[in-house]
């Protein structure tokens, strides 16, 4: 069963494959060919998942699973991912397969390559045993974006800033991935972590030379200077061809993640690829202390970015003029607060034994350990909670015979259809994080994640000024939809036959206000024992330790601060 689950995922690239065959030697292939493909294909999707939901939790990917000579690995956070790739491919393949008979065949086929691709690129992301493999897997996803925009809405102008950020994407990734080459001679996930120790052990071995030459000056022999010298560069070159390579690599994933597009379809492929590629590359393999923390650490700079980019997407949540604007920029704010407890997991993961603490260093280890696992449980939480609430509401808002549906509409609607209006503006208070909905235990976890680490807690500070101010536009929007002030211009609403839709979507937030543990168990068993590696027989004893409940006792009378 454990190999089999580890497997499944690779079906995406037959069909990839056979979809590709059909487009390049059917220039219009039949509608009822397509969509029993695309019903397969969606069969297969469901598949994966079921499997995905059952196998998270074999114990047998406790330590990980290494197949297919050591290039496909698997785990519980693989496993996780492959189960929320297919749960997107499987939503949008299977409204294409339920199509009738007139829906033109190449629309269809095209559904089906954007879904294999973009779930393919995820497993790819997930399954890789080194940087290179995780960076394909991103820009395969991102090929898969690029495929759907292609076909899509946008003007020339719109197309053409996509594909330069798209280029300067490709461009810096594989520019961060040589360099890093260069300063390692490895891009394995397994021997990255002491290469990189390596080099700045290396530097760090040659500072004699440095303080030797700044306090000594002329008095030294010329032969001890040259080769002193020498030393200095050969041990300097490590650290600045890495330090560069570490920052353009992460600046290739942000540009992925922060690309601007919504929750849904192509571009979740991407954004999942893209905290896929940072959880495994940044946060699980690049967390040395001098790597992670200042003054060389790329975690400073990528918090700084997030921090700016949820600032912005607030702002354009607050002059938003469309239901599907302001839940898009709400979804994009909760992208940088995602961003930032990943960054505060790698904190933890990175963390060392302080001196002065009067704690054993082995617990203050394993205080790290377990709160780093809480931080990435917390952020995959909260990115399965955006999804889900982005999804429901494009689904409701399919009703109409338009989704822009301009804010000031509201007020009518909440006249004519107060069970629509009371949907819709329950997934905007829960893609705001508002109390009583699945979004507020996202949040509180997101908050507490950052509250355990000392030295970020003045992030915390802005995550919640942020939240508030969400909760502020969202509140603004509810105030105006129920004013009783008449208002005039209001249009003519059309009709609408979504009172499924409308009790599914209300259904789906009280059975998340109702159980708001049940997602973030799952994220847990996902997170459980990554501070240990991707493949590791410390991590299954870990994972092992965290379901009898064993080591939890002293970790609770560990310190109660971060480092």
């Amino acid at each position: 069963m454990t190999e089999f689950s580890v497997l499944m995922p690779l079906g995406w690239l037959v069909w990839a494959s056979l979809a590709g065959l059909a487009f390049a030697f059917a220039r219009r292939p039949g509608a009822g060919s397509m969509r029993v493909a695309t019903g397969l294909a969606a069969t297969w999707a469901l598949v994966v998942l079921a499997v995905a939901l059952v196998g998270g939790g074999d114990r047998g990917l406790d330590g990980g699973l290494v197949m297919l000579g050591g290039r496909w690995l698997g785990d519980a956070t693989a496993l996780g991912f492959d189960g929320l790739a297919a749960l997107v491919a499987f939503v949008g393949l299977g409204r294409v397969a339920r199509q009738d008979g007139g829906r033109e065949a190449s629309a269809s086929l095209r559904t089906l390559i954007t879904a294999s691709l973009g779930a393919l690129g995820v497993a790819l992301v997930v399954h890789a045993s080194d940087v290179f493999g995780a960076w394909l897997g991103l820009e395969l996803a991102a090929i898969c974006a690029w495929w759907a925009r292609r076909r899509g809405t946008m003007d020339r102008h719109q197309r053409a800033r996509a594909s330069s950020r798209d280029a300067l994407a490709l461009v810096l990734g594989a520019l961060g991935i040589c360099l890093i080459f260069g300063a390692t001679a490895d891009l394995s996930f397994e021997g990255l972590a002491g290469r990189v120790a390596k080099v700045f052990n290396h530097w760090g071995g040659v500072q004699r030379f440095v303080y030797t030459l700044r306090d000594a000056g002329e008095a030294l022999p010329e032969g001890f200077v040259v080769q002193a010298k020498g030393r200095i560069v050969t041990g300097m070159a490590g650290v600045s061809l890495l330090l560069p390579g570490v920052l353009s690599l992460s600046a290739a994933v942000l540009l992925r993640l922060f690309e601007v597009g919504g929750m849904r379809g192509a571009g979740l492929f991407v954004r999942l690829a893209a905290v896929a590629a940072t959880l495994r590359i940044f946060v699980t393999t690049l967390h040395a202390p001098r790597l992670v923390n200042e003054p060389y650490g790329w975690a400073g700079p990528i918090i700084a970015i997030a921090l700016v980019w949820a600032g912005w997407s607030l702002w354009r949540a607050a002059r938003a003029r469309s239901v599907s604007g302001l839940a898009r920029a709400l979804a994009q704010m909760q992208l940088g607060l995602i961003v930032v407890t990943l960054v505060a997991a790698a904190n933890f993961y990175g963390h060392r034994a302080l001196a002065d603490r009067p704690v054993a260093p082995r617990m203050e280890l394993r205080w790290a350990q377990f709160v780093g696992d809480e931080a990435v449980a917390a952020a995959l939480h909260a990115l399965l909670s955006t999804w889900a609430a982005c999804s429901a509401l494009a689904w409701l808002t399919r009703a109409w015979t338009r989704e822009r549906i301009p804010l000031a509409d509201l007020e009518g609607i909440v006249r004519s259809r107060p069970g629509w209006a009371l949907a819709a503006m329950a997934l905007l208070a829960w893609l705001a994080g508002a109390p009583l909905t699945p979004g507020f235990s996202a949040m509180v976890h997101t908050l507490h994640a950052l509250m355990a680490h000392s030295e970020l807690r003045w992030v915390l500070v802005a995550c919640a000024l942020g939240w508030f101010a969400a909760l502020a536009i969202v509140a603004r929007v509810v105030w105006m939809a129920f004013d009783d002030e008449e208002r005039e211009g209001v249009p003519e609403l059309p009709p609408l036959r979504a009172r499924g839709r409308v009790a599914l979507v209300l259904g789906l937030v009280v059975l998340g206000t109702l159980w708001p543990r049940l997602p973030m168990q799952r994220a847990r068993v996902a997170a459980s024992g990554l501070s240990y590696g991707i493949v590791s027989e410390r991590r299954a004893e870990w994972v092992g330790e965290m379901r009898q409940g064993a080591g939890l006792t002293g970790l609770e009378s560990g310190p109660k601060s971060g480092p």
